[in-house]
């Protein structure tokens, strides 16, 4: 009896049930994780950094407003 109870906590070990997350659930999430570390960084650096007085806050730039160069 204490073998297969024994035999059984280490097959629910080794394979765990673990429901499944879609992917773009777990990315949202490490993204979001990401980006607040950045922002307690961002916090802690002075005003008189020369960026710092243009960006006050951490957040994604929008591309599409700035003009293409052409190489």
């Amino acid at each position: 009896m204490a073998d297969k109870a024994a035999d059984l906590a280490t097959r629910i070990i080794i394979h765990p049930t673990i429901s499944v997350l879609p992917t773009n659930d777990v990315k949202t999430s490490i993204k979001h994780k990401i980006l607040l570390k950045w922002q307690k960084y961002w916090d802690t650096i002075p005003l008189s950094n020369k960026l710092k007085t243009i960006k006050k806050k951490y957040k994604e730039m929008d591309l599409t407003i700035l003009p293409q160069q052409t190489i």
